[in-house]
């Protein structure tokens, strides 16, 4: 019977062959933890050796192929509520009108305060039906008192360039009218610019009489019109040169009273007028008007 201290011994050398070769730890069966860890002089165990617990062995390849497969949990379907269908856009203010029915709903407008100063709501003059539509910014004090379109100096000035492309400033023939309106309808009671609220107010107006005339081409006159229909900001660089309105050709230009502004200035008057005039005859051009023949 081999004795304790060889055992050790035997264990020994078997940990140090075990370490050269690199492993830092071994497995001791019961037996030899009880032989190396008992207590010198006490005497060996008289219970049987404990078989080490061997670990689970692993599922056969059959096992696993059959072993049922679970889904993962079904998440708890979430309701959702229908998809709302967008709201209809609004319909503008005065869609559906009639030319009647406009200018007697303007008679009445107290949407802003310039109705407290008018003498006369300047609605527009002219055919219908005209192939040209003027579009200024608001009646003068002179038109507004006279209760005509084309009344002062600047209205004058406008009728005269209109006559010079041989159409009639109002006339009520649609093949040679030019129909005449502002943005506002109402004077201003000071010498200022309008608001975004005065501009709001009366727009809707203009766009109907835009619908209801379908003109040929828009001459706007000023900046008033062109920031009204267009952009609040555009600038002088986006006149002289063709814009589009839903499909109807627009040509920004000078208003009258920018060139009556240079009178007292004669070059700066001549180039003011000349600006004006090359804008129109580019109209003129796009409609197939000649100038009128002298008599």
């Amino acid at each position: 019977m081999t004795m304790p201290g060889s055992i050790i011994q035997e264990l020994h050398r078997i940990l140090q062959r075990q370490k050269a070769a690199g492993r830092s730890a071994v497995w001791l069966s019961p037996a030899n933890r009880e032989v190396l860890f008992r207590p010198t002089g006490s005497a060996p165990s008289t219970r049987p050796p404990v078989a080490a617990p061997m670990p689970p062995m692993p599922p056969r390849r059959a096992q696993v192929a059959a072993a049922p497969v679970t889904p993962p949990p079904t998440p708890p379907a979430t309701r959702t509520a229908p998809a709302k269908a967008p709201p209809a856009p609004p319909k503008p203010r005065f869609a559906g009108l009639s030319w009647d029915e406009l200018a007697a709903r303007m008679a009445a407008c107290q949407d802003c305060d310039l109705s407290n100063s008018r003498s006369n709501m300047q609605f527009g003059r002219g055919a219908t039906q005209a192939r040209v539509m003027f579009i200024a910014d608001y009646p003068s004090k002179e038109e507004d008192a006279s209760n005509d379109i084309l009344t002062g100096p600047a209205g004058e000035l406008l009728a005269n360039m209109i006559r010079a492309m041989s159409l009639e400033p109002g006339g009520s023939d649609p093949a040679t009218a030019a129909y005449i309106t502002h943005v506002l309808k109402c004077r201003l009671g000071t010498r200022r610019y309008p608001t975004q609220a005065e501009v709001r107010a009366c727009l809707p107006c203009l766009w109907r009489q835009i619908e209801l005339c379908q003109p040929q081409a828009i001459v706007l006159l000023g900046m008033l019109p062109l920031r009204a229909l267009f952009d609040p900001a555009y600038t002088d660089r986006h006149r002289h040169q063709w814009l589009d309105y839903n499909g109807i050709p627009v040509m920004p230009t000078l208003h009258p009273n920018e060139i009556l502004r240079m009178r007292q200035q004669p070059k700066a008057f001549i180039a003011e007028k000349r600006k004006a005039w090359t804008d129109l005859q580019q109209v003129m051009a796009k409609l197939g008007l000649q100038p009128p023949t002298k008599k």
